[in-house]
């Protein structure tokens, strides 16, 4: 009737609202929307300049490329001195980190800077996982680490609705970085259920810093332009999970030989597409929990998903 509101939540609760409670209620709801609206043109404005990097070749000539390269080299071997690219096939070199020559830079095509910036990511946030995986691992890891790191993230762009399969063509790395995101790559990304994933994940604290004018206390952290701004490094923290994810996948049932781990690669990218579209993550360590229901364990021994 007149002046009530009556909602019914996922779980069945139905709430009957009226007088003031409605007026109050879409309020609350008008905020909300805005607020999702605010945080998704934010992540938008992120997505897109990590997109770019997909256009930008990745050359040695490039001091802050060759920068990235020797970082990336020195978390995996801080012992050994990078070793510069070669034609030479006798010497392993960046054969070592998992690239199919001693140039990676003709891997890093396929992706462009892209590529280079989720690797190394992932090295310097997670050094220990990234040695255990290409140096240290037990079993020994024998699939080429760096080329299948290139291909997840090329499987996260098609996510996006972009590479092969998408209404762009990102990826290529032919440019110099002032290749720009166009407005129809932009609007299959944000038609994409990845970056509706991208939204809904928060940084796991909020900023240092003064509290943001307007914010208040909620669940314990500060409400406000943090909940707005969301997750400035979602893209390469699913790159890390979805990595993982393949490499579980590889230790538990590994494939008869090399040339069948586009298979195990398939099997990864389908079951990230699961998580997105099944599974409202609310924080980046139950996305990295996650990652381990998917490796093949005995049900008896699959570990209990996280309470959402």
């Amino acid at each position: 009737g007149k002046g009530t509101m009556r909602m019914q939540f996922k779980d069945g609760v139905v709430l009957k609202l009226t007088g003031s409670g409605v007026h109050m209620a879409g309020r609350a709801l008008e905020i909300s929307r805005q607020a999702w609206q605010q945080r998704r043109r934010w992540q938008a404005r992120h997505v897109a300049h990590k997109l770019q990097m997909a256009k930008t070749k990745v050359v040695w000539s490039n001091a802050a490329h060759r920068s990235m390269m020797q970082a990336f080299w020195a978390t995996v071997y801080p012992d050994l001195p990078m070793p510069e690219p070669t034609l030479d096939i006798a010497v392993e070199g960046w054969k070592n980190m998992g690239f199919q020559s001693n140039d990676p830079c003709t891997d890093f095509r396929a992706m462009g800077l892209l590529g280079l910036h989720c690797l190394l990511y992932l090295a310097s946030h997670y050094p220990e996982r990234a040695r255990s995986i290409i140096r240290d691992g037990a079993p020994k890891r024998d699939y080429p680490y760096g080329s299948v790191g290139i291909n997840v993230v090329a499987t996260l762009v098609e996510m996006l609705g972009l590479g092969r399969n998408g209404a762009g063509l990102i990826g290529g790395g032919a440019g110099e970085g002032d290749d720009e995101v166009s407005e129809q790559e932009l609007q299959a990304v944000q038609g994409s259920k990845l970056f509706d994933f991208f939204c809904r994940l928060p940084p796991d604290a909020p900023p240092a810093g003064p509290t943001p004018k307007g914010a208040r206390e909620y669940g314990g952290k500060e409400e406000g332009e943090w909940m707005v701004h969301g997750n400035a490094n979602a893209l390469e923290e699913t790159f890390c999970a979805a990595y993982e994810m393949l490499d579980n996948m590889w230790v538990h049932e590994p494939p008869a030989n090399i040339l069948f781990f586009n298979e195990t690669l398939k099997k990864a990218g389908e079951a990230l597409k699961d998580v997105v579209h099944t599974h409202p993550l609310i924080s980046l360590s139950e996305l990295r929990a996650r990652t381990l229901l998917y490796a093949p364990f005995p049900s008896a021994l699959r570990p209990t998903p996280p309470a959402l």
